[in-house]
């Protein structure tokens, strides 16, 4: 299956000060409120505008976790056909799977089973349907559906995490506030304002969710799971398992429904499963359909149709197309003609459907390639702009041609922003197949995947270079008011298509042996042409500079080059855009501790990545693995603050300084203690990590893990010495920083490891503070029990009660009353 690996992944919008006074929005604690009088005290707030800067957050907090495909493959299926799919819910399988009694035996799974094209997902889109409305409609219902022909996330167990995640949160406001400290801690700990969910942490909060007896029955509804790669669909199928064996263990109500093809052939021990073409009544759905659709009706004709059909939905809903056709030209006899020549499976339709109109299949075969191989979805223009040369055209048309063009193949998914696709995902198996590419087009060769991607660097180039051929001799200064429609994809696909066409052996070149001519002039199209890839990658440094210029002209956004800094080198981007193969031609002659970028080496953003492929080439072939510099300071750091305690070992075993100090998180045990990874943290102090050592913003590791509620992390640290009064860091000690992460078993940790509960500094000045503030009382209550001084002054709001009210906390302002607090009217003053 054709893979689409690479695109821009949004990270969401972050937290936003707004309103008048200090703005606590910057360290992730709320609304802020005007002045007011509330039970005879003042106050900052009136009660609407908390609500309204709550709402805004929660919107805040909702955008971090979409992306642009998260609805859109639902969307595009098409509704099942009147009196079809009800079936499903008289099935014997369907009433096992909601027999209470029969539970332990499938642990709450129905995973729907069939052959390409047999209508899986329109059962799917009807279940869910149905399921809200009437079925289950005392469920909190989960809905997503794969997309392999779409985003990265559309098809990854990220996006499918983030989707779920996001349907919890934006449906029930209870698991919205045990989501949120998530994400203000995410916010508070991203010094750039960008940071990304990993699948880890969206995991825990959704297994935290079946742990609840108060939270409401759970149904889990996921379509087209074999569309994403194999290995993931084990990693997804494993998660749900776990999911399912742990909610019968909890007698939390979870239900999981699942479908996909029979093929990565993965199992659960326990599930009810049910194959859709086996069942009787989706051959009666398709006869309905057929008796429905075909305008001249012939019991004969539907009969046929029927029979071939094999309980093949899609071949159905082809057929019936091209019989309709046949009627409008013939009649009946065309249509009898038409059925008798009408192939009996899908890829010998494909290959009827290409057969026709060899006139333009040049350009066909082009379409279908962009399709079948772009780096990620293209919009409907992009496609025209890279077959050919197109002028301004209305939508209509370029949708038009698209269809004409691709024989019908290719159709437009509509969104927010209009891709391409196949009609299927049994398209794209069809092409790879049976050498039909060479067939299509011999020039191919026969090597047809390699070729064709050199065919697309060599237009993804040529459009580079006309881009900036037309700038010079414009000679203009900034750049044109609206960007060619190709531009943004060449700029990036022009690599990824040289890494797909390079391999181990000499691959040649795409028409010829030209050179490069030797000087910093722009080169002709003709002579791009025929270069190779491997020429192009090594006399970069005559190219690159413009590349780069170009695309900081256009402000065109690549990710994981989410901040161009100007000073990039091609290793730097291509080890970022994960290309081993252009890095091993490139490290040959360049400098690989050169420094530019966000990330200052190309070994640090590697670490970043999560590529230990890359670090690993990198190494060896003689990066510094304690070059300094960068948003994370060195390799490790970074490495750390990702959690790929891989790229962690690996970097250790090869001599990383364990203790190095630089970059956001000022060492490494720092940012493994933030991220909680009490595996990574471990590994580092057992590598001689400095327990206590001081810096970044936290001041040491046991403040950050403690800021973040990591109680086994805190825990290691203490086991190996930390200081548990250590001052310094935002919140001065780790107990204050504990006490606004709103933990009790954390503060209670710290507490019985001796923290000074009166302990003074830092943002709040005390840890009684910072738990005024975000108005936990529990937390107040465990300090006040353990001795806090209710009067302290100090920090952002001099004294407890005053931060409680302040924020508009009442019962912590009770209750600090209760306990002897005193008014001071100097600290209304601010």
């Amino acid at each position: 299956m054709a893979s689409n690996n690479f695109g821009n992944h949004s990270t969401g919008p972050q937290n936003v000060a707004a309103g008048r006074g200090p703005q606590l929005n910057n360290n992730g604690y709320g609304a802020q409120f005007n002045y007011s009088t509330v039970y005879g005290y003042p106050f900052q707030g009136s009660h609407i505008e908390a609500v309204s800067q709550r709402q805004q957050e929660k919107e805040a907090c909702l955008r971090t976790l979409a992306f642009p495909g998260i609805h859109a493959r639902q969307n595009d299926i098409n509704p099942a056909h009147r009196s079809t799919c009800d079936w499903l819910f008289e099935a014997p399988e369907f009433h096992k799977w909601r027999d209470p009694a029969s539970l332990p035996k499938h642990n709450g799974v129905l995973w729907i089973k069939g052959k390409p094209g047999a209508g899986k997902s329109t059962l799917m889109k009807h279940a869910y349907r149905r399921y809200k409305n009437d079925i289950f409609q005392d469920h909190l219902i989960l809905s997503h559906f794969f997309n392999a022909r779409g985003e990265t996330l559309e098809k990854t167990p990220l996006g499918l995490l983030r989707s779920m995640v996001y349907q919890l949160i934006e449906s029930d406001h209870g698991l919205y506030e045990l989501f949120v400290p998530k994400l203000r801690e995410k916010q508070r700990t991203s010094l750039d304002g960008h940071f990304q969910w990993q699948t880890s942490e969206l995991k825990g909060f959704i297994r935290s969710i079946t742990e609840q007896s108060q939270s409401r029955p759970l149904l889990l509804h996921i379509d087209a799971l074999d569309e994403c790669d194999e290995s993931e669909v084990r990693d997804v199928v494993g998660f749900l398992e776990s999911l399912s064996i742990n909610a019968l263990e909890d007698g939390f109500p979870l239900k999981i429904c699942l479908s996909s093809r029979h093929y990565p052939s993965i199992r659960m021990r326990k599930v009810v499963e049910l194959v859709v073409e086996k069942s009787k009544d989706h051959q009666t759905d398709i006869a309905r359909y057929v008796r429905t659709n075909l305008r001249i009706y012939t019991d004969e004709i539907a009969d046929e149709v029927v029979k071939k059909a094999d309980n093949v939905f899609l071949w159905v809903e082809i057929v019936v197309s091209l019989l309709n056709k046949a009627c409008d030209e013939g009649m009946l006899e065309a249509m009898r003609k038409t059925l008798d020549e009408i192939p009996v499976d899908l890829e010998s339709i494909f290959s009827a459907i290409l057969s026709t109109n060899a006139t333009s299949m040049a350009e066909t075969v082009l379409m279908l390639q962009w399709v079948l191989f772009c780096g990620r979805p293209l919009e409907p223009v992009e496609l025209l702009s890279a077959v050919g040369e197109i002028g301004p055209l209305s939508i209509d048309v370029v949708e038009r041609r698209i269809t004409a063009s691709s024989r019908g193949l290719i159709e437009v998914r509509k969104g927010e922003h209009d891709i391409v696709q196949f009609i299927h995902l049994s398209v794209s198996d069809f092409l790879l197949r049976q050498k039909r590419l060479q067939k299509l087009d011999p020039t191919l060769g026969a090597d047809p995947v390699r070729a064709s991607h050199g065919r697309l660097w060599a237009r993804c180039w040529s459009y580079i270079e006309q881009t900036r051929s037309q700038l010079t001799t414009q000679k203009e200064r900034s750049w044109p008011e609206k960007t060619d429609p190709f531009f943004a994809y060449a700029s990036r696909g022009v690599f990824y298509h040289a890494e797909m066409v390079l391999s181990e052996e000499p691959v040649g070149r795409v028409r010829g042996g030209a050179q490069l001519p030797q000087n910093n002039s722009c080169m002709s199209l003709d002579t791009i042409e025929w270069l190779d890839p491997k020429c192009w990658i090594q006399k970069s440094n005559y190219w690159f500079p413009g590349w780069r210029r170009l695309l900081r002209m256009d402000a065109v956004e690549m990710y994981p080059l989410t901040n161009l800094q100007g000073d990039e080198t091609v290793l730097y981007v291509c080890t970022a855009f994960g290309l081993p193969r252009l890095v091993n031609i490139i490290s040959q002659s360049a400098d690989l501790n050169e420094t530019g970028g966000e990330y200052g080496t190309a070994l640090q953003v590697a670490a970043y990545g999560g590529n230990e492929e890359m670090v690993q080439l990198l190494l060896r072939k003689g990066a510094e693995i304690n070059a300094r510099g960068g948003r994370f300071g060195n390799a490790l750091q970074a490495a750390c603050w990702v959690e790929n305690r891989e790229i962690v070992q690996l970097l250790l075993d090869q001599g990383a300084d364990v203790n190095a100090k630089g970059g956001e998180r000022d060492t490494a045990l720092h940012a493994a203690s933030e991220k909680g990874n009490k595996e990574i943290a471990q590994l580092l102090l057992d590598n001689g990590a400095d327990v206590n050592v001081k810096g970044g913003v936290y001041g040491t590791a046991l403040q950050a893990a403690s800021l973040q509620n990591y109680k086994e992390t805190v825990q290691l640290l203490l086991d190996y010495g930390a200081d548990v009064n250590a001052k310094g860091g935002e919140y001065g000690t780790a107990l204050q920083a504990a006490s606004i992460g709103c933990d009790r078993r954390v503060v209670q940790l710290l507490l019985d490891r001796d923290a000074d509960v009166n302990a003074n500094g830092g943002f709040y000045g005390t840890a009684l503070q910072a738990a005024s503030a975000v108005g936990d009382g529990r937390v107040c209550q465990l300090l006040l029990k353990q001795g806090a001084d209710v009067n302290a002054e100090g920090g952002r709001y001099g004294t407890a009660l005053q931060a409680a009210s302040a924020i508009g906390h009442y019962r912590i302002v009770q209750l600090l009353l209760d306990n002897g607090a005193r008014w001071n009217s100097s600290n209304l003053e601010d």
